[in-house]
């Protein structure tokens, strides 16, 4: 069970610090069915009993994204779902560009019956001539909860793209070379930065994570962000992966005023072998009312550095424990919760073991930017009213790293 390092999980109604997208479905009428020009937006396919209609082209720094809708007709079974659009469920031409990165990389919630879905296929060529979508297939599969398997649905939708509508397609960015290894505060961790994207559409950093011996299970990444001469701070749009194992970090577009940037990655969060085992007294948790938050102070050291279970909180049939690490925040290194989840128990004096259910490892932000070890949370099952000694077991504990941030100018 891994959670980011940016989440907070369980049944407390705790803060995700992820960013929502919302999509916006553009309003216009439909095509013909078969294989339509778009040339006016929005257009519309059907086959069986499933209607996609192509509202939108936007040009993005990894390709083109197509923005469609999807929508099940009366006669299908409205107790599925679609499953993502994987690349060899397209027949694609008109577009430049690796194939295996092609499918569906956003789907939005569904609006009045129609499902938005974010389509990523490549750049336009330098003598744009109509393009040509077609979906071969779909998949289905049941909503949570409902039995049964994915089964496919059987197309074709095909969609005839116009150069007047492809204009507004991506151009391949261009490409500029860095090749520059940055060894991070951990042994096992390095940052090897390939190469920077750059076009009208957005930035791209090419970096790869090499996590030697603790291998990428044990290491939480929290992304890159650009730090700007004027001391601006802007954080990736999203990250994508690639087939050799390198990751293309997305930004907005700079402008061409701004040539010079630094590079900063957040701190990686890596599983540290150094078990943690503390007696917890819980009296004070059943004197006080539920909901209450109630302290402990209870300390404990972990890689040479004070924490503290400052506070329990009950409520329902579950119980939360805020550990905070007691150094200053550009001294912490220490996290009692890293990326291994597996075996964080309490353990009663007669042996019976709460599980475990929801949590976050803590990383705290200030307000110049900056990222530190915070407070981790751990939700447990709640033991009985009257329990009195537990014991906090936590196999595998967390560290932060850190990599240095490197300064980079675009070409002229």
């Amino acid at each position: 069970m891994n959670r980011r390092a940016w989440q907070q999980r369980g049944r407390w109604g705790w803060v995700i610090l992820a960013f929502l997208l919302v999509a916006v479905p553009l309003l216009g009428g439909c095509g013909t069915a078969g294989a339509p020009q778009a040339t006016g937006l929005p257009v519309e396919v059907r086959a069986s009993g499933v209607r996609i209609r192509l509202t939108d082209v936007q040009a993005r720094l990894m390709g083109t994204v197509l923005r469609l809708e999807l929508r099940r007709e009366i006669g299908t079974r409205p107790s599925e779902t679609f499953l993502p659009i994987m690349p060899d469920m397209l027949d694609v031409t008109g577009f430049l560009g690796d194939r295996s990165l092609w499918g569906s990389i956003v789907t939005y919630p569904e609006q009045d019956g129609w499902l938005p879905v974010d389509l990523l296929v490549g750049y336009r060529p330098a003598e744009l001539q109509e393009a040509r979508l077609t979906i071969a297939w779909l998949l289905v599969a049941p909503e949570p909860g409902m039995d049964g398997s994915p089964r496919r649905i059987e197309g074709p939708w095909t969609f005839v793209i116009p150069r007047s509508v492809l204009e507004r397609a991506a151009e391949a960015p261009k490409t500029q070379a860095v090749e520059r290894a940055l060894p991070t505060d951990h042994p096992d961790v390095r940052v090897v930065l390939h190469r920077l994207l750059y076009s009208q559409a957005g930035m791209g950093v090419v970096y790869r994570l090499e996590t030697g011996a603790l291998g990428p299970s044990n290491v939480l990444a929290n992304g890159v962000r650009l730090r700007l001469p004027n001391g601006g701070l802007v954080e990736a749009s999203g990250e994508w992966p690639l087939p050799d194992g390198s990751r293309v970090a997305e930004f907005p577009w700079l402008g061409e005023e701004t040539r010079v940037f630094t590079v900063e990655w957040y701190p990686w969060i890596v599983a540290h072998a150094e078990p943690v085992r503390i007696e917890l007294d819980l009296r004070p948790l059943w004197e006080a009312p539920e909901g209450a938050i109630v302290p402990l102070g209870t300390t404990l050291e972990l890689g040479g550095e004070p924490f503290m279970v400052t506070s329990v909180q009950r409520g329902g049939d579950a119980m939360v424990l805020v550990v905070r690490n007691q150094l200053d925040p550009e001294a912490r290194r220490m996290l009692l919760v890293g990326p291994v989840w597996e075996g964080i128990v309490l353990r009663a004096e007669t042996g019976k073991v709460y599980r475990n259910i929801g949590g976050s490892t803590g990383l705290e932000r200030d307000e110049k930017g900056g990222v530190f070890a915070g407070a981790s949370t751990l939700e447990f099952e709640l033991p009985p009213v009257g329990t009195q000694r537990v014991w906090l077991e936590v196999p595998v504990t967390g560290r932060l790293v850190r990599a240095p941030a490197i300064t980079l100018a675009l070409d002229q």
